[in-house]
């Protein structure tokens, strides 16, 4: 049986290359083609989005892309790299969705269009953001305040960034591009947490001899005007991102997100990432 989670479990299913690509649905020769959606996302997230045994991008988010192409006639495309260079591809034209577990952000909103919310039901992957801790250290953090000047690592442009510097005092924040390299610093004693979502930490947990979830969550109340993950366009795209809001107002109606969050855990656990307590 597969040792869960070492480092290189993290390299083989998690690492990601930035000029990588993977294409969810393919045409015939004999077939008209298809006008091409192309999405970007970086696979380190399970359940949203991450690598199958077989090097397969999957999760929830990727459902849920491979859907909007499906309402919209078109043949999606996923690009992966890291989080941080999700939006500069949005930004630049390189895809035309971004959807990669983003939550919304004020200056996402002023710099892209951001769909309507979705992922966001009261049991949903984010409404429950925390921190992860070397297991041997974990009772020593009872409170956000226990983390008061302590060396956090949390991904570029991430909602937990926001989390930890609204609500953490004094933070040594430490800047990741993925977060299997967040994961390998914890366990290298480089930084003393990770931030993440609850989901996400109890899959780390669960998965490595040596982490555990802090008690302690994220005070999401103040933000509960923008709950739940959006999907990004380029600035000014309206046209598509209606259309994409129309696709998620029909997904949130019927639920559909919350059942492939739960197909995306099974396959994570078949990659050896489980969830339960």
């Amino acid at each position: 049986m597969k040792k869960l989670f070492t480092t290189c479990l993290l390299t083989s299913l998690l690492l990601v290359g930035c000029a990588s690509s993977t294409n969810t649905s393919s045409t015939s020769s004999t077939a008209p083609t298809k006008e091409k959606l192309t999405v970007a996302t970086s696979p380190d997230y399970p359940p949203l989005e991450f690598l199958d045994n077989n090097g397969k991008v999957v999760g929830a988010d990727i459902t849920l892309a491979n859907y909007i192409g499906e309402k919209l006639g078109m043949e999606v495309s996923i690009e992966t790299m890291d989080f941080n260079a999700v939006l500069t591809s949005v930004d630049t034209g390189k895809v035309l969705l971004g959807i990669s577990g983003f939550g919304y952000k004020k200056d996402r909103a002023e710099n892209f269009e951001l769909s309507i919310g979705y992922n966001n039901g009261e049991n949903s992957e984010s409404s429950c953001h925390g921190l992860i801790v070397k297991k041997d250290l974990v009772d020593s953090y009872k409170t956000l305040d226990d983390f008061a000047g302590k060396t956090i690592a949390v991904q570029s442009s991430s909602l937990q960034q926001m989390y930890v510097e609204d609500q953490i005092k004094n933070p040594n924040i430490e800047i990741v591009t993925s977060l299997d390299q967040a994961i390998l610093s914890l366990q290298t004693n480089k930084v003393d947490a990770v931030a993440l979502s609850c989901d996400i930490a109890k899959g780390y947990a669960n998965s490595l001899p040596d982490v555990a979830k802090a008690e302690p969550n994220f005070d999401l109340s103040q933000y509960e005007d923008y709950a739940g993950n959006v999907v990004v366009a380029k600035k000014g795209n309206t046209e598509l991102i209606n259309k994409v809001n129309e696709i998620l107002k029909e997904v949130n109606e019927k639920g559909l997100y919350d059942q492939w969050v739960a197909e995306a855990k099974q396959q994570a656990k078949e990659a050896g990432i489980t969830f339960e307590e």
